[in-house]
């Protein structure tokens, strides 16, 4: 696949290392290429291709406002406005793409400070359009039965429990977000990527069977791929006996508050990596169960649905949310 990165007119040279950088790591699975010139964007590309406009300036977003955007591939319009500029266009910025084949990535408003995406991120969201996971697939079986003939039921109830923690405290607005574990016998009982995590079918839960971590590669059951976030609850489970359950969710107040900064990795990695589950574990063991992924979600870990649930409740008092 091929990502055009359009820097239009306004992005400095700083910003152009921090993209060239994140990049680096999805050279195996993407051909990347800047282009400063709007007549060197491939309008008439293979559908295998996805445009990034980044956008610095309301001039960039006047730019981009007056072409005509190939509907065949993926438009991704990343914008990094300051304060006045984002108050100003950011409602125009939304209605202008509403109707076409466009995502736009724009700064978190959290705790009335603007949240800018980083360089990786973006990418991120390119991959997660198009490929979404990036583990190394190794589908053993379709059948889970086999792998806990006895115990399936009682783990997919378990699963079913967990979610009603979502739903109660409204933790994921994207249904579609984070994943839901249990340890399972010699392995681990997933959600499925692209799971409702509000109302699990049973044909959307993934058995996996091992995990080479630092390969990044995934033996797994089950007629729908895993979570990309596998390796990272395969890993907790490994590396911490207490760890029988796991949530991931995106919730932004907690994601973004300052107040969390203790539970946080000390830097944005890209999702479903070793690196990103690494240093979530390793911050796992360090924090009682509850860790921050910077820039991306929660996880809480926990023996028991009860204890999880009181985990998420005691950081939710903590930051005086009520939901």
């Amino acid at each position: 696949m091929k990502i055009y990165f359009h820097t239009l007119t306004s992005m400095d040279q700083l910003q152009k290392k921090c993209f060239a950088r994140s990049y680096q790591g999805v050279r195996q699975q993407y051909s990347c290429e800047f282009v400063n010139n709007l007549l060197e964007v491939p309008f008439d590309t293979p559908s295998d291709t996805a445009i990034v406009f980044v956008v610095a300036s309301p001039y960039d977003f006047e730019t981009i406002k007056g072409l005509t955007l190939p509907k065949n591939v993926l438009i991704i319009v990343a914008y990094y406005l300051h304060e006045k500029d984002f108050i100003s266009i950011h409602i125009d910025m939304l209605d202008a793409f509403e109707h076409q084949n466009v995502h736009v990535i724009y700064p978190n408003v959290v705790l009335h400070q603007l949240r800018y995406p980083s360089a990786a991120k973006i990418i991120d969201t390119v991959i997660h359009n198009t490929i979404r996971s990036k583990f190394i697939s190794i589908q053993e079986s379709t059948e889970i039965q086999k792998y806990m003939p006895e115990a399936l039921e009682v783990e997919f109830n378990r699963m079913k429990e967990i979610s009603n923690i979502i739903k109660k405290h409204n933790l994921n607005p994207d249904h579609y977000a984070g994943s839901i574990a249990v340890r399972a016998g010699q392995g681990t009982l997933i959600t499925s990527t692209r799971t409702d995590k509000s109302m699990i079918p049973d044909d959307r839960i993934s058995y996996i069977i091992d995990c080479e971590c630092t390969k990044n590669e995934i033996t797994w059951a089950g007629t729908n791929r895993p979570s990309s976030e596998a390796s990272m609850a395969y890993l907790a489970f490994k590396e911490i006996d207490s760890a029988k359950v796991l949530l991931h969710f995106h919730f932004k107040p907690m994601t973004y508050s300052p107040r969390l900064n203790l539970y946080r990795t000390c830097r944005y990695e890209p999702y479903g990596t070793y690196l990103e589950a690494r240093r979530v574990v390793n911050k796992l063991k360090k924090s009682d169960g509850f860790a921050i992924a910077k820039g991306h979600g929660e996880i809480f870990i926990a023996e028991t649905i009860h204890q999880l649930s009181d985990k998420i409740d005691a950081v939710l008092a903590f930051l005086n949310i009520e939901n």
